[in-house]
C-alpha cells in the first residue's frame, strides 16, 4: 500500500478552517480542482460526486459517523485516478499556534506506477490546502474574525472573594489601574491560569495607566455610542415614570449604567490583546508612553450590587434566562446582573433592547466594535514587551493552549455585543434628561 501525507500549518483558530473548508460536501468552495460538488444519500451513507474542470466524475463514500468538528474520512468508488482501494482523511487540528490542516490517503496503484499514482494523490491535495490557506488568509489577514467558539468553553472563574492574597492584590490594582469598581467576569476567569494572567496583565499595566489606552478606550467607547444610535433605540424613560421611577431614581440606574459603559472598554482591550499574542500576533512595536496621573472613570459608587440567580425573584430569573438563550451563553454578565438591581427597569430596558438583536444593524454595530478594538489593540504602544512567544510560555506553564486560547476568544467574542447593549441601555434613557 502506498501512504501520502500532506499538512499546511495555519496561525488561525481552527474555527475559521472548519468554517472555511466546511464539511464533506463543501470541497467545490475552496478546491480548485472541484468545478462542482453535489451529494446523495445511499443505504450505506453519504455519497459526494465531484465535477472536475474537463467534467470527469469522481465519486466517493463517506465512512466516518461525522462526529469530530472538521474531521471526515471517505473511500473512492469510481473515477480516473490511477488508484484502487483509495482511503482518505481530511481534518482540522487544533495546535498551540493556531491549527493545522491534515490530508491523508492509503491505496494501491492501478494503470500506473506507483511513483505517478503518489504524484497524483499528492498534488491534488497539495493543490486543495494552499488553496485553502490563501482562503484563510484573506479572510483573516486585516483583522481577527468576530467568531462565537463551538463548542462553547466552560467558564470557571476566581471570584475577588475566594482570591488568595496574592491574586487579591492583583485585582485591587487591575481595578485601581483600570479605575473601574469591579473585576470583569473575564478577567477572573483569566485568572485561573495564574501564570498567563499575571504575564498578561504584567505585560500591559504601564499601557493601562497611560493616555495612550485612556484615548483608546474613549475612541471604542465612541465607536459603540455612534453604531448604536444608528438603529433607533427606544427611549423608555416616560414608562418608568409611570411605574413610579422618580428623578433620583432614573438617575443611580444612569450612574450605574455609565460605570460599565466606562469599565468594558478596558476590558475589551485586553481580550483583544491576548487574543492576538496567542493567535502568533504581535502588538505595537512603540514602547513610550505618558502616564495617565489623573481620573478618568465615573464617580465612585462602591462596588455594583449583584443580583445572583439565587437573589432575584421568578419575573427577574426569566429574564437572565432569555439573556442567555438569546446570546447563546451559559451565564449572565456582570452588567445585567447589577442593573437587575431595579427589576421592573431591568425587564422593561431589556425587552427593548431584545427585537434589536435579531437586526443587521445589531450585527454591525457588534462587528465595527469588534474592529475597533482590534485595530487599537494592534497600533497601542507595547511598553511591557508582551510578545506570542512570551504570553505562550506562560500559558504552558498552567496547561495546553487549547483551553486558555477558547475562554480568551469566548470573552473576546461577547464583549462588544456586551458594551452594544450597555450603550443601548444608555441610550434608552438619554432623550428624556437631554430635552
Amino acid at each position: 500500500m502506498i501512504d501520502v501525507h500532506r499538512k499546511k500549518a495555519l496561525p488561525v483558530h481552527p474555527d475559521l478552517v472548519r468554517q472555511l473548508a466546511g464539511g464533506f460536501d463543501q470541497i467545490g468552495a475552496w478546491h480548485p480542482a472541484v468545478a462542482d460538488c453535489k451529494t446523495s444519500e445511499t443505504p450505506s451513507g453519504t455519497v459526494r460526486h465531484l465535477t472536475l474542470p474537463d467534467g470527469a466524475i469522481l465519486q466517493e463514500a463517506r465512512t466516518d459517523d461525522g462526529t469530530v468538528p472538521g474531521t471526515y474520512s471517505y473511500r473512492i468508488l469510481s473515477g480516473l485516478l490511477p488508484v484502487r482501494d483509495y482511503t482518505s482523511t481530511f481534518r482540522v487540528l487544533a495546535t498551540g499556534n493556531g491549527c493545522e490542516v491534515e490530508w491523508s490517503g492509503r491505496f494501491d496503484a492501478e494503470g500506473a506506477s506507483e511513483e505517478e499514482a503518489r504524484s497524483a494523490v499528492a498534488g491534488i491535495y497539495e493543490t486543495g490546502l494552499q488553496a485553502l490557506a490563501a482562503m484563510v488568509a484573506k479572510q483573516s489577514g486585516k483583522t481577527l474574525p468576530r467568531r462565537k467558539p463551538s463548542p462553547l468553553p466552560q467558564v470557571t472563574t476566581v471570584p475577588e472573594i475566594r482570591a488568595d492574597e496574592a491574586l487579591r492584590a492583583v485585582y485591587e490594582d487591575t481595578k485601581a489601574v483600570l479605575q473601574v469598581p469591579w473585576m470583569g467576569v473575564v478577567t477572573m476567569a483569566f485568572a485561573q491560569y495564574p501564570n498567563f494572567y499575571a504575564t498578561l496583565w504584567g505585560g500591559l499595566r504601564d499601557l493601562a495607566g497611560s493616555r495612550e489606552f485612556v484615548a483608546a478606550c474613549a475612541e471604542l467607547r465612541s465607536c459603540a455610542e455612534q453604531d448604536v444610535a444608528a438603529f433607533s433605540v427606544p427611549e423608555i424613560t416616560r414608562d418608568l415614570r409611570k411605574r413610579g421611577y422618580a428623578d433620583q431614581e432614573l438617575e443611580r440606574i444612569r450612574d450605574e449604567i455609565e460605570v460599565f459603559s466606562h469599565g468594558n472598554m478596558p476590558y475589551l482591550l485586553i481580550a483583544t490583546a491576548a487574543r492576538l499574542l496567542i493567535e502568533n500576533h504581535d502588538l505595537g512595536e512603540n514602547s513610550t508612553i505618558s502616564p495617565y496621573d489623573s481620573e478618568h472613570g465615573p464617580r465612585r459608587l462602591g462596588a455594583p450590587v449583584l443580583m445572583e440567580v439565587h437573589h432575584v425573584d421568578s419575573q427577574t430569573r426569566d429574564v437572565y434566562d432569555d439573556i442567555m438563550r438569546t446570546l447563546g451563553l451559559t451565564f449572565v454578565n456582570t452588567d445585567y446582573r447589577a442593573l437587575a438591581r431595579w427589576p421592573s427597569y431591568f425587564r422593561l430596558a431589556w425587552n427593548a433592547l431584545r427585537p434589536q438583536i435579531e437586526t443587521t444593524d445589531y450585527d454591525k454595530a457588534c462587528e465595527r466594535v469588534h474592529d475597533c478594538a482590534v485595530n487599537l489593540a494592534r497600533t497601542l504602544p507595547n511598553p511591557g514587551g508582551l510578545t506570542p512567544e512570551i504570553l505562550q510560555a506562560a500559558i504552558a506553564r498552567d496547561t495546553n493552549a487549547q483551553p486558555v486560547g477558547d475562554v480568551v476568544r469566548l470573552f473576546q467574542w461577547l464583549l462588544p455585543g456586551l458594551i452594544v447593549n450597555v450603550e443601548a441601555f444608555r441610550q434608552q434613557l438619554i432623550s428624556e434628561k437631554s430635552n
